[in-house]
């Protein structure tokens, strides 16, 4: 039986490696099209190769070290999270009205990415910490990981960084209740949420995100302001129709009409070229990796295993859904990026070490039950 159980677990491993590569190949190619002949532009498929070799000498780290060992380290980890953070606040560098990286010269990082790698490490060790079995966890055994959460979260929202902050937010709900709590708790959590979203609207969200959020609900409101990028975003992915208009002949791309076309936008670029049928493989992609990484979790009895599993799921389902949903004017603009297409160290690093992570427990699936 266990065998099987890890015959399985290596067969999910392999496509799951597979399919990540064939998202950051087309992503590179994507980006190449992306690129323009003026400036920094051209070379952002070039600095994307570049990270991708970065990421792969950082994921040996994660893919070879035991996850337990992994999980020592956990809550350190999330200490040196909140402390990166703080530095942003203090010394990060500004772009676009908003501090979000920091800066050392040859490189930058935006520890935001790499805080929701931490949330989902320590929420996970501690109810792998916890001896207790509970047929649902009662709500005050969650104040833990909710402060592990919202610190992180009034942190990030301050840079501002809706889109990171959101996300955050959400990865440790999904992960709360993935471990089991009452209905009349989680009906208290989303008002919580609801709570802490309007206190975010009065007070931390930036003028400027409010007329995001606004526009989205009436686009007509501001067609050359705040709601363009997703008007234009429409414009990129109706024009590509059923196949496409062709590799490098997107007209969003090329008279740069589109802004941020590289990162948040990049799939609107994607869907121009190739059509519904080529976005629609993509989709298709992503959606197999979110069912492996599902059933590599399964596959797992050990629990801080299970839930950095699911937690790697919930980063993934949630940086596909929410930016599809951006890219159809669907949700509203907050800058959220789609994994392993976007241009971006630091987002297209994190989300290896997450598959990393995920390939590390399927590899010892049975080890430490």
């Amino acid at each position: 039986m266990e065998t099987l159980t890890r015959k399985k677990s290596n067969t999910n491993i392999g496509i799951l490696l597979l399919l990540c590569l064939i998202l950051i190949i087309v992503g590179i190619v994507n980006l190449f099209s992306v690129a323009t002949p003026r400036g920094i532009e051209s070379q952002y498929h070039s600095q994307q190769v570049i990270w991708v070799i970065i990421g792969i000498l950082i994921c040996s780290f994660f893919v070879v070290v035991d996850y337990k060992k992994l999980e020592t380290l956990s809550y350190p980890l999330y200490l040196v999270c909140i402390i990166l953070l703080v530095a942003v606040l203090l010394f990060g560098k500004t772009a676009m009205g908003a501090k979000r990286w920091l800066d050392f010269g040859i490189f930058q990082i935006q520890p935001a990415e790499i805080t929701k790698i931490a949330i989902i490490l320590s929420i996970s060790k501690y109810f792998s910490d916890k001896k207790e079995v509970y047929e649902s966890w009662p709500i005050y055994k969650l104040h833990v990981p909710m402060i592990l959460v919202l610190l992180p979260f009034i942190l990030i929202i301050k840079q501002p960084d809706l889109g990171t902050a959101l996300i955050l937010l959400l990865i440790g709900g999904f992960i709360i209740i993935f471990n089991r709590i009452k209905i009349s708790h989680f009906i208290f959590m989303l008002l919580a949420g609801v709570g802490f979203s309007l206190l975010a609207w009065y007070k931390f969200l930036k003028p400027y995100q409010k007329k995001r959020i606004i526009a989205f609900l009436n686009p007509e409101s501001d067609v050359l302001g705040s709601a363009y990028h997703s008007i234009q975003s429409i414009i990129a992915v109706g024009s590509g129709q059923m196949f496409g208009k062709g590799y490098m002949k997107s007209t969003q791309s090329q008279f740069s009409f589109l802004p941020e076309q590289h990162t948040d936008f990049v799939f609107s670029i994607f869907a121009e070229e190739w059509g519904f049928v080529g976005s629609l493989v993509i989709i298709i992609i992503c959606i197999s990796i979110l069912f492996l990484i599902l059933k590599i979790s399964s596959l797992s009895n050990d629990i801080f295993a299970k839930n950095v599993s699911f937690g790697a799921f919930a980063y993934f389902f949630l940086h596909f859904s929410i930016n599809i949903g951006m890219l159809l004017g669907l949700l509203p603009v907050v800058g959220v990026t789609f994994p392993f297409l976007s241009y971006g160290g630091s987002s297209l690093v994190s989300s290896m070490i997450l598959i990393s992570i995920v390939i590390n427990v399927g590899v010892r699936t049975g080890k430490h039950e």
